[in-house]
């Protein structure tokens, strides 16, 4: 670079820390930055607080329940196999580390899923029934502070950047001076940017302090990405709200004009719009109560074998092992029916449920298609998807349950199949070692390239927010030195 180029670079440099600095020091001097952050804050430090000792007693409660259910398990007695996937197990939800910090559906959703043939349970004991809790604070996180309140910090420090000059007549003194217009917004951003650094930058370090200390896998890859992307998209968060806080300032006349409308906007798509939103998601796509749902797989005509089903099953069987009597069949016959009665369910079972999660996947379209009206509707969509505690991560956590139940029905229906009883023989009845063979349930969060998937249209919604809080910014370098639009 020429001597020339960084003669200029230096000047400009200059300029932009001086604006930064008169800035900063106006907004210190008025109060209005201590009093606050030092509310948003306390708010955040609250729910920290709420959403650490949630997650905490949350993994106490499930490490204890996994090891009870296991010691259940395993001194069962002796007893038919077939009979074992009745006395069934219990799959419990066990919340990812940064639940910690976002704790999203989970509060609401059930925690402990009960395993046994022919059945696909709903999940029981959701945590905001708990009585024991305080139900304002059942699902209070660090993260709807973040949500809801850092952008009406933000405001608060930005509403008057440029509507305070302009009402004091300082413009053309400005001008005199030869700033460019892109210098004085540049020099604006930075000054509020490095005051919410001030409260931020702390509160980052000790939210991440948080969730490496609750977490098990603070050493995974997945986890510390989940994290690194979690913290980007509140910054991204912040960037869209003081870009639109500074664009409504350039071009109201008063610092009041600008307070108005921004509050209002806060109030629209912060509270009003993520309501209404999901509202009407669940009004377009409903879907049935649970006592209508089991219902409705319990009328189904296809349930149950029947007489003549099981005569056909029956007979099949004997052709294929080329015997005439079921007592001379190789392998146990009430093994073999368990088998293809289990089969049929399932099959009953995914045709329900494909409904279902068909209804559920049009709810999360239709909110993130809407996210387009609210970055904070898109922000929570994103927040959650990287916590691990939206709806999608639910659902995983469901099929995942299912999957097992699955595999420990088929194992126990495979284990009776095995063992025929002939003439005279007692029934074969299973003991610990079959039981030690069967796994017991813990759930696996999936990574964060699959929560990503999983959350496309909420995240290109919020990706447009982002881009159009770019253009707010050029927006604002334009009009900075014009009339108001606004009086």
């Amino acid at each position: 670079m020429s001597e020339c180029g960084r003669n200029q670079l230096g000047v400009l440099m200059s300029r932009l820390f001086t604006i930064a600095k008169n800035e900063m020091r106006d907004l210190t001097r008025e109060g209005i930055f201590r009093v606050s952050a030092g509310l948003f804050a306390l708010a955040l430090l609250a729910g920290l607080i709420a959403g650490a000792t949630h997650y905490r007693r949350v993994q106490s409660v499930v490490d204890q329940a996994v090891e009870r259910e296991r010691t259940r398990w395993l001194n069962q007695p002796p007893r038919d196999p077939h009979s074992a996937t009745h006395f069934g197990q219990t799959a419990f939800h066990a919340n990812a580390p940064l639940t910690a910090l976002d704790t999203g559906v989970n509060p609401f959703a059930g925690s402990a899923i009960f395993l046994e043939s022919h059945k696909r349970k709903f999940p029981r004991f959701a945590w905001v029934a708990d009585a024991a809790q305080m139900p304002l604070l059942g699902h209070f996180s660090a993260a709807t502070v973040l949500r809801l309140f850092l952008p009406l910090l933000v405001i608060l420090l930005a509403h008057a950047a440029f509507s305070r000059e302009r009402e004091a007549g300082r413009f053309g003194l400005i001008a005199a001076t030869g700033v460019s217009s892109k210098t004085y917004v540049g020099g604006k951003f930075i000054g509020v940017a490095a005051l919410l650094a001030v409260v931020l930058v702390p509160a980052v370090l000790l939210l991440a302090t948080t969730a490496f200390g609750v977490s098990r896998e603070s050493t995974s890859a997945d986890f510390v990405w989940r994290t690194l992307l979690f913290g980007l998209s509140y910054g991204l968060y912040t960037l869209v709200f003081l870009s639109l806080s500074l664009a409504v300032s350039a071009c109201v006349a008063t610092p009041a004009t600008g307070r108005i409308i921004l509050v209002s906007f806060w109030v629209l798509s912060t509270i009003a719009a993520p309501r209404a939103i999901t509202d009407v998601a669940y009004w377009r796509h409903p879907t049935p109560r649970v006592m209508e749902f089991d219902q409705a797989i319990a009328e189904d005509p296809s349930r149950g074998m029947g007489a003549k089903r099981y005569e056909a099953f029956k007979q099949e069987i004997l052709k294929q092992y080329g015997v005439s009597k079921i007592e001379d069949l190789p392998v146990n016959f009430s093994g073999l029916t368990a088998l293809y009665a289990e089969e049929r369910t399932d099959q009953l079972i995914d045709r329900h449920f494909k409904a279902l999660d068909t209804s559920f996947a049009a709810n999360a379209r239709w909110v993130g298609a809407m996210s387009w009206l609210s970055p904070t509707l898109a922000m929570d969509q994103v927040s959650m998807t990287l916590a691990g505690s939206d709806l999608a991560h639910y659902l995983h956590f469901l099929n995942s349950a299912e999957a097992h139940r699955r595999v420990m029905v088929r194992m126990l229906n495979e284990e009776q199949r095995d063992h025929p009883r002939k003439a005279g023989e007692k029934a074969f009845r299973a003991d610990a070692a079959v039981w030690q063979r069967i796994p017991t349930y813990r759930y696996q969060t999936p990574n964060v390239r699959w929560a990503i998937k999983q959350q496309r249209v909420a995240l290109t919604a919020f990706g447009g927010w982002i881009l159009f809080s770019c253009l707010c910014l050029w927006f604002a370098v334009r009009q900075v030195k014009r009339e108001p639009l606004i009086h």
